[in-house]
């Protein structure tokens, strides 16, 4: 039986060793950039189906990795991903 102080320390620790832990679309086809814009077929990501649900978008085209969200009151928004470690 795992103790739960375990889990918030592994999480604890892959955050002070800027590990990250939003995972990137199943489909890798589900997003791309045009010119400046990112355009994400959210239809095809399914982690974003559900308030709460997160994915963490990677691409040479883009500048920074986007962290793309659906909250609570189920809008979909988009953050740059910038770790305050590097």
């Amino acid at each position: 039986m795992k103790d739960a102080r375990s889990g918030k320390r592994a999480t604890w620790t892959k955050r002070l060793f800027c590990v990250q832990m939003t995972a990137v679309p199943r489909d890798s086809g589900s997003y791309q950039v045009e010119g400046d814009k990112l355009v994400v077929d959210l239809a095809r990501v399914v982690e974003l189906g559900r308030p709460g649900g997160a994915v963490r978008l990677v691409s040479p085209d883009l500048p920074d990795q986007v962290i793309v969200v659906r909250g609570q009151d189920d809008c979909v928004r988009a953050y740059r991903n910038r770790c305050a470690c590097g």
